[in-house]
């Protein structure tokens, strides 16, 4: 389902417009870094969330979001009348042609760099929201996996990736057999390259274990390895969407830690998980699109416009 059909986004980073149009409950944006993929993937989730304090929309002047009725959220911080005022003044209260010239010239060649300036310290923003009923879920194995260094770094021993499939497992407690069932049949597609199952039980624990030679072993899930635990915790996300939302769910370099098999394979397990959301992902890797979802890929870069 399409629950979101346009984004518009004019002057990204002072001089960048884009146009996408939504037109599958699939897409993938790829680009090269700094091209800005993860900042619209912010855009989308701030203004579907009313953040008035958001940093990213304050990187462009003007965000809109077209919904699948047609109504339109936006959000404009146009500062071209504070740019135009910062020069007024300067040649009002200046005698020296000179002066005044280098002045301009300066203003000019940065104009860029200054209305960035100006937005990020701009009190004229304006919104215009309208009431939808779009749950967004947005996950960023890329932003986690940065908060897990940046807490090691400062000593901090906890595992922040454990924690989050801790909490998300929590949840889990209550939810239907075929929820379940859908999950841990998916964890077990995954996991049978390497000989292990998984069980989910009613109170929400999860047991993954494999057959050796001598019996069955359980494994911890704090034990597997990274990329085990990242598809666990993105799995376990998508599985907790209530049944029957209307849910976007946006994912920020999801192949981080993951083979090139499991790439391939996960929208088509999302898609089996929850199959009535809408899906936006940006990523680095082509391998995401390449079973059967190439036409859902999109280069943010050649829809750039200055």
């Amino acid at each position: 389902m399409i629950f979101i059909k346009k984004l518009i986004i004019k002057e990204l980073f002072g001089s960048k417009n884009i146009t996408i149009d939504f037109i599958k409950d699939v897409q993938v944006l790829v680009g090269i870094n700094g091209v800005g993929k993860t900042t619209i993937l912010n855009i989308i989730n701030d203004l579907l969330l009313n953040n008035k304090k958001s940093k990213y929309l304050k990187s462009c002047t003007f965000a809109s979001i077209e919904l699948e009725d047609e109504r339109v959220i936006s959000y404009e911080n146009d500062i071209q009348d504070d740019f135009d005022l910062l020069l007024d003044n300067f040649l009002k209260n200046s005698e020296d042609d000179m002066l005044n010239n280098e002045f301009h010239e300066t203003l000019m060649k940065n104009n860029s760099a200054i209305k960035k300036a100006l937005r990020e310290h701009s009190k004229n923003q304006k919104f215009s929201m309208v009431d939808h009923e779009i749950k967004v879920k947005t996950i960023s194995t890329a932003d986690l996996k940065l908060k897990s260094l940046l807490n090691l770094s400062i000593g901090d021993s906890d595992n922040m990736l454990d924690e989050e499939i801790e909490r998300e497992l929590s949840f889990m407690k209550g939810k239907s057999l075929t929820k379940r069932k859908d999950l841990s049949d998916s964890l077990c597609e995954l996991f049978s390259e390497s000989n292990k199952e998984v069980i989910i039980d009613d109170n929400g624990k999860m047991m993954v274990y494999s057959n050796q030679k001598g019996g069955v072993i359980f494994h911890e899930i704090s034990e597997l390895s990274s990329g085990e635990r990242q598809v666990i915790y993105i799995l376990m996300k998508i599985a907790n969407i209530k049944h029957g939302e209307k849910s976007l769910i946006l994912m920020d370099e999801p192949e981080i830690s993951l083979h090139l098999s499991w790439q391939k394979k996960l929208i088509k397990i999302i898609k089996n998980i929850n199959p009535n959301s809408q899906v936006i992902i940006v990523t680095h890797s082509p391998a995401i699109v390449m079973d059967g979802w190439r036409d859902s890929y999109i280069d943010i870069s050649k829809l750039l416009n200055d």
